[in-house]
């Protein structure tokens, strides 16, 4: 039971943590774009 949750909580921290930094990366890109 316990390794199930700690395999959940991994993979959602997993999908959260790639969201932000491929939301990070478009905003830098947009300003990258704009600044040249």
């Amino acid at each position: 039971m316990m390794m199930t949750v700690i395999m959940i909580v991994f993979y959602v921290v997993l999908l959260t943590s790639a969201f932000l930094v491929g939301r990070w990366l478009e905003n830098n890109e947009k300003q990258w774009k704009v600044n040249k």
